[in-house]
């Protein structure tokens, strides 16, 4: 299975898991050893954890 990395390599210590991917560090570590079946409940699990953070807003630019 590919990973999911997306290259937006940010652990959120606060969340515990990568912004990017939505892996945590012990997904991350057992990545390469887990079998496609372990690796697709990490995806899984990432891709739910990345849909409980708030939808993300644009920078508000203030006119000048």
């Amino acid at each position: 299975m590919e990973s999911p990395c997306r290259q937006i390599c940010r652990l959120d210590e606060d969340l515990g898991f990568c912004v990017g991917c939505g892996r945590t560090p012990d997904d991350l570590r057992a990545w390469t050893r887990a079998t496609e079946a372990e690796q697709a409940a990490i995806v899984a699990a990432a891709a739910a954890r990345l849909e409980s953070l708030p939808p993300r807003t644009a920078p508000r630019h203030s006119a000048g």
